[in-house]
């Protein structure tokens, strides 16, 4: 099991209430002087300018990510569809075009989480094979084929991605030393591979997402990005089956695939 522990802020852009004479009053005052509040995560901006957005940005320091109303620019880490990839790599394989029910994953980090998504895509997909250096995938292998699970583990790096047409980067920084197909598809969970210049396949690294459930959360922060609002609780999930869980019950579908 693992928790994800991350300062999300959401940011509210105050608007004058024409139905109230006192918060008309406090707007004026507040967007003159380019306050900007902060109350338990929610910041509170008046006029959003220069000025506020540069106050915001000071107060932000403590946060890894800040959510904006209506998707505004500040300048400022934000959550842009990362997290889905991690969560949905079987629905992206669903959309991608192969020749074989096979899939590649390649990492050279041995934790639970790896565990989790490899032991779940095993019961959807026929052949999954691991690209590694670590000893310890090829135990998990001998663990696994006692639960009637099958995987297979190389190190090769002549022959592992040759003939690869789904390929799921968990950690591997470069795949340079590898003989590759240039024409498959990467699903990239670090966001930052190096791809070699002969690559000529389609690189996934952002989902944007839909759901025709009206959350709770959307009516918490009604002017926000729907797509980021989920993002944010599938953060606050404790591990990997509670997120399929929840994107499961929420029906929640891929919209579009981006690099």
């Amino acid at each position: 099991m693992w928790v994800i522990i991350l300062n999300i802020a959401f940011v509210n852009l105050m608007k004058k209430d024409d139905n109230s004479f006192s918060k008309r009053i406090k707007y004026n005052v507040n967007n003159r002087l380019n306050r900007v509040y902060e109350q338990k995560g929610n910041f509170f901006v008046y006029n959003f300018n220069e000025k506020t957005k540069m106050k915001l940005i000071k107060k932000l320091k403590k946060y890894d990510y800040a959510l904006v109303e209506e998707k505004e620019n500040i300048n400022f880490p934000t959550l842009m569809g990362q997290t889905f990839t991690k969560y949905m790599i079987y629905e992206i394989y669903m959309n991608c075009k192969r020749k074989n029910d096979e899939i590649t994953i390649c990492t050279n980090t041995y934790c639970d989480e790896n565990v989790e998504i490899i032991k779940d895509l095993a019961s959807k997909i026929k052949v999954v094979n691991i690209v590694t250096d670590l000893e310890e995938y090829y135990n998990l292998d001998k663990i696994l084929e006692k639960q009637n699970i099958y995987i297979t583990v190389s190190s090769n790096r002549r022959k592992s991605l040759k003939n690869v047409d789904v390929m799921v980067n968990l950690d591997f920084k470069s795949i340079r030393s590898y003989n590759f197909n240039r024409n498959m598809t990467i699903i990239d969970l670090t966001g930052n591979i190096e791809i070699p210049k002969a690559f000529n396949g389609k690189l996934i690294r952002k989902l944007g997402i839909t759901t025709p459930k009206k959350l709770r959360i959307f009516a918490e922060h009604e002017n926000f990005d729907k797509s980021q609002l989920i993002e944010y609780q599938i953060l606050n999930k404790t591990n990997y089956e509670k997120v399929r869980e929840y994107l499961a019950m929420n029906k929640i579908k891929i919209e579009t695939i981006s690099m």
